[in-house]
């Protein structure tokens, strides 16, 4: 095509989409950002009245900085700072409780880490006998009884 046979205002109208397009970058952008990387792994045993702890460890590939939050936990766990903090009420330690942690980078990256927390140790056991009276029910706690035992297998295969 030869310039000198078009007029400024066709190739003003031929050449500005072409122009516009090259000047957003081809019409496409890149906005995924490196997720965050987690280079532990949680403790997945707790006991019941026992503090539980968790201090993750993560990096952004881009070298910015990571947020952390507790986006899921049972009842009572906490995060401070870097740390996640639980006691296991007794109901807790009889079955296992999820946790997920969502991380976020200073460049938009995101990434979670989920575990579950089984219970191990002592778990304690109330034994409540009720007895009618005339008066109604009457529930005594029962201190003289067979304590059952149980196996909870740990992580580490003991």
């Amino acid at each position: 095509m030869d310039p000198r046979r078009y007029s400024p205002c066709v190739l003003l109208v031929l050449f500005f989409p072409l122009l516009t397009l090259c000047a957003c970058g081809g019409g496409s952008s890149n906005t995924s950002h490196a997720a965050p990387v987690f280079s532990t792994q949680a403790p997945t045993a707790a006991a019941q009245g026992s503090p539980y702890t968790y201090t993750p460890a993560l990096t952004d590939p881009a070298g910015g900085t990571v947020t952390i939050a507790l986006s899921a936990a049972p009842t009572g766990a906490t995060l401070s700072g870097d740390t996640i903090s639980w006691t296991p009420s007794t109901s807790q330690s009889r079955v296992p409780n999820s946790f997920t942690l969502t991380a976020t980078t200073s460049e938009g990256g995101r990434g979670t880490q989920s575990w579950s927390v089984s219970p191990s140790g002592t778990v304690t056991l109330n034994f409540t006998d009720t007895y009618w009276t005339e008066n109604g029910p009457t529930q005594v706690k029962e201190t003289n009884f067979i304590v059952p035992s149980a196996t909870v297998p740990q992580p580490d295969g003991s």
